[in-house]
């Protein structure tokens, strides 16, 4: 279960199975992430490279910082887009549907749309007929590593789209999450959104490279960038 979470300009970390594994707190990149690109899940932001040959579930994006109780709470929970209550003071807690900007389950039996389920209506395409599977929870597909991807479309059809809800401006908190399962030791791109996959472009992304097995949690304001990478633990274990 891969996370990152960008706190303003402040950090950015990468939790894999709900602990903290790698925190970049020196974020050169502080201006606007907002771009024109498409959201894409599964291949490259160009979509047409390094494409993923494995499993993805459950995959969510929150316009906001999760904490580390939240983070953990969403490693722990069931499919959900609440999660589990994270606990943030004595008596308080937090649901964690709130600022779910998407949540796509991937629990589709069959057909080209696959959900929004955070009620944005994000909805995104499922291309080119992927094998349904038994998932981390319910039901989801298998990418080839060549021709399957998804990626958003405006709410619905087919065609690849911008979505201004997975835009992040100016100084700009956000949270991306998702669990995977590969034994590919090639590069892949889990999921994100910048200009036409452009490495110089604003926009943020999570990949694992086929160079070093390294995991990746990365953002660009189109003139710096910055990052948190992990090289603990093998992400193409071909486990959840």
């Amino acid at each position: 279960f891969v996370q990152g979470v960008k706190s303003g300009t402040t950090s950015i970390t990468l939790y894999v199975d709900g602990v903290s594994r790698a925190t970049d707190s020196s974020i050169a990149a502080t201006g606007t992430l907002a771009n024109t690109g498409t959201f894409y899940a599964g291949v490259d932001l160009d979509g047409t490279s390094n494409e993923w040959l494995g499993f993805l579930d459950e995959v969510k994006v929150y316009n906001f910082a999760l904490t580390a109780a939240q983070i953990k709470a969403n490693y722990n929970a069931k499919a959900s887009g609440d999660g589990a209550s994270a606990v943030l003071g004595a008596n308080t807690q937090q649901n964690l549907s709130n600022g779910l900007v998407g949540y796509w389950k991937m629990d589709e039996s069959s057909g080209t749309d696959s959900a929004d389920s955070s009620g944005s209506g994000n909805n995104m395409t499922i291309k080119t007929s992927p094998t349904v599977i038994s998932g981390k929870f319910g039901n989801t597909l298998s990418l080839n590593g060549s021709t399957q991807y998804l990626c958003t479309n405006g709410g619905s059809g087919t065609t690849c789209t911008d979505d201004n809800d997975l835009d992040f401006g100016t100084s700009a908190s956000f949270s991306v999450a998702g669990w995977v399962k590969t034994d590919d030791t090639g590069t892949g791109v889990f999921f994100g959104k910048r200009n036409n996959g452009d490495a110089g472009s604003a926009g943020w992304y999570l990949y694992v490279s086929g160079n070093d097995g390294v995991l990746y949690s990365t953002v660009s304001d189109g003139t710096n960038g910055a990052g948190a990478s992990y090289s603990g633990g093998s992400v193409n274990n071909n486990s959840w």
